[in-house]
Order: C-alpha cells, then structure tokens, then sequence
C-alpha cells in the first residue's frame, strides 16, 4: 500500500499500533556490520498476501524497504507460509537505532494493512547477545544456549528463555520439565539448558533480558549424522 494510500486511510479509520494477528520481537541489540534475522508470525488467513519490512519511527510515515521476493544485498524477506511466519534479514547495519515494521499486504481502500514493529539497536557493546549466534544440536540430546548480557541489566526482572511459534516461556524463577533458565550473575550470563530435544523443538526462540531480546534459531540435527550441517538462516 502506498504512502499517500495509507496516510488517506489513516483519516478515515482510527487504528492501533500493533496487531493482533501479528507477533515479532520487540527490541533487538547487535554489533555493527553484523547479519540479524528477525521472525515475524502472522495469521494463517494472510498465507498468501504479500509481506514486506517498512522503516520508520511511526507507521503511517514508514518507507517500504523490501518485498518478499526482492533482490536487495543488505535486506531479505523470506515468507515460510508453512509457519505462518516471514524471517527478515538485515546486513551491514551502522550504528543508531531504527524502528521497523514487519507487514503484511491486506489490500483495498478500507482495509489496513497488518502490521507489528520492532526496534533494532546497533552498537559496538550490544546489551544483549548469544554466544555463537547459530546453534546446533542432535535428536534426544542436550542444548546449552548462553546469552550474554550488559552490567545495567543484572538486576533486571523478566529474564527469561522463549519459543516463538506460540510464544511460550521459562523464566530463571520458573521451572519446567524440558528447559532450565540459570542466572549466572558473576558472568553476566544467562544458561539455558533443554533436555533431550528432537526434531520437533527445531525452530526460533529468543533470550529476553528486561527489554531487549536476541532471537535463536536451533536445527536440530539426527544424532547419528557423521557430519554436523550447519542452519541455513533465510
């Protein structure tokens, strides 16, 4: 939808922020030059609408910056209609802080179009990072995720361990069967141990600390393979 198009809807029709049918991460801390890749879920009723990555401190006045499909070397929007999700990847980010928003093309004169947004921070000491960035694992093992985070958030409340798809979480209060969220003050770290994954845990989840949260995708791999692959990021 144009710029003139959504500022005219913006007369006629009061709308919210955010979303309901839409989901992503709120505010994300990274080094500058480095690759990110931000999930954004949506309705299922919109797997075949168009998405797309818009920049800009608020919605009406946001620019388009990619389409699904679009060939750009620093932006990529990928659609995985199968998850209800589209990934967006960034590269070569310079220092600032920039809002965006992940979309989703509704179409028509009195139909807004979907939408939630995300604040990306660029910095040389990000507040909030993972060891590793990409992690693997095998079927029926253990996975040990360390995330990273800054002095002024040790005594930050809300730390926790999160899976994306349906927005579940363990907290380093809380306790689960499955997943252990240890607060590791001395070094700053949080450890987030899960137990005996398989195939079905494959799939994005994210480290929050506070305000911020880092996203962590983990390919689960059979334990019998000789040769480790890899995660593809798209």
């Amino acid at each position: 939808m144009s710029l003139v198009l959504r500022l005219g809807v913006l007369l006629l029709i009061t709308a919210t922020t955010l979303s309901r049918d839409m989901r992503t991460l709120k505010k994300v801390s990274i080094h500058p030059q480095e690759t990110i890749t931000i999930p954004c879920m949506y309705d299922e009723k919109h797997r075949a609408n168009r998405k797309y990555l818009c920049q800009g401190s608020s919605w009406p006045l946001c620019h388009i910056v990619a389409h699904t499909g679009d060939k750009d070397k620093n932006v990529a929007v990928t659609d995985l209609p199968d998850q209800n999700m589209f990934t967006v990847t960034l590269t070569n980010l310079k220092h600032g802080e920039t809002d965006y928003w992940c979309a989703v093309e509704i179409g028509g004169i009195f139909a807004l179009d979907e939408k939630v947004g995300f604040q990306l921070l660029v910095t040389e000491d990000p507040a909030l990072s993972v060891d590793g960035g990409v992690i693997q694992s095998v079927v029926v093992g253990n996975v040990s995720v360390l995330c990273r985070y800054s002095p002024q958030h040790l005594y930050k409340a809300n730390k926790r361990w999160c899976r994306f798809r349906d927005a579940w979480c363990v907290s380093v209060e809380g306790s689960d069967s499955q997943v252990q969220v240890i607060d590791d003050v001395a070094s700053l770290a949080l450890t987030v141990v899960m137990r005996e994954v398989s195939g079905a845990d494959r799939g994005w989840y994210w480290c929050e600390v506070g305000d911020l949260q880092t996203p962590v995708y983990l390919d689960i791999t059979e334990a019998s393979t000789s040769t480790k692959g890899y995660i593809k990021i798209t």
